[in-house]
């Protein structure tokens, strides 16, 4: 059993070496034995954070980094540390470096999302205690796992625009939601993302992240359905021209970037209209395999 963490803690050292985050570099593994760099200074080790005398302007320069490095983690890597904090985080030359990893779980492990949260609320408890300015443990959730903030633009803008200096007693109460880890947890999803964009606060607080996922991941039109569910559901089947005509309409209402609640909701009226009339002079399934069946037996 040690051997295997001692593996498994390789392999994520590795893993994360790659995406140039700092971790020690490991060297060896021998049965239950782990080789990796000696991180100090002149056979002195390098302190744990938890140790670390740091000033106010030093803690936000080091959230920044840090939150920059569960993000990699997170996305590049597809890992979760699941056990960070200011205990398992060394600082060595005004930097920080990642260590104890071997419990570290993949980004789609069962449980995850709550090793994430947990992670996220060790960090930001640690240098909110310090004085620096941090993000509520929601944003840095929704910044770590959410598509929408993928490029490294959009996580410098949030980390310059959202950050407070003070966390009020409400912004903990997502500490306390229920993680869906799948999207069959969540209903109503498209509802509650309207709801969140006209001002009302949601119940769970992950409902606007599995929105916005299922937004980005759906394609020019995400909102219509396939020839291939309307046979299920009424009965009809397509033939080769209608699969034309299918692929003409998805050109036709292409999902704009940037796209208004408004011009979101008359592009999908339009489209249903269009999928209504074709319905009304489409042949029923059963009606067509008859006529089928009669022209062989001719």
């Amino acid at each position: 059993m040690v051997a295997t963490w001692a593996e498994k803690e390789m392999r994520n050292l590795q893993r994360m070496h790659q995406a140039r985050l700092p971790v020690p570099k490991s060297r060896l593994l021998k049965s239950h034995v782990l080789v990796m760099d000696f991180i100090g200074s002149d056979g002195w080790p390098a302190p744990l954070l938890k140790h670390a005398n740091i000033d106010v302007k030093l803690a936000n320069k080091l959230y920044m980094d840090c939150v920059r490095y569960m993000k990699i983690l997170y996305n590049q890597c597809k890992l979760v540390h699941a056990d960070l904090s200011e205990y398992n985080i060394l600082f060595h030359e005004n930097s920080l470096v990642i260590i104890d990893v071997s419990q570290s779980v993949e980004h789609d492990h069962p449980h995850s999302l709550q090793f994430l949260r947990s992670d996220i609320t060790n960090i930001t408890r640690f240098f909110h205690e310090k004085g620096a300015a941090v993000l509520t443990p929601q944003k840095l959730f929704e910044l770590i796992v959410d598509p929408s903030y993928e490029s490294d633009k959009a996580t410098e803008k949030m980390l310059e625009t959202e950050r407070v200096e003070f966390l009020e007693d409400s912004q903990y109460l997502f500490l306390n939601a229920f993680i869906p880890h799948k999207l069959d947890s969540i209903v109503d999803f498209e509802r509650d993302h309207e709801m969140e964009k006209d001002g009302t606060e949601l119940n769970n607080p992950f409902q606007k992240i599995i929105a916005k996922t299922v937004q980005l991941n759906d394609g020019d039109d995400s909102n219509t359905e396939t020839e291939h569910e309307v046979v299920g559901k009424e009965g009809y089947i397509e033939d080769d021209e209608e699969k034309v005509d299918f692929a003409h309409k998805h050109q036709k209402y292409v999902r704009i970037k940037g796209e208004t609640t408004e011009e979101k909701r008359i592009r999908k009226k339009a489209v249903q209209e269009e999928k209504k009339e074709k319905r009304a002079v489409k042949i029923p399934k059963h009606v067509k395999k008859r006529k089928e069946k009669m022209r062989i037996h001719r």
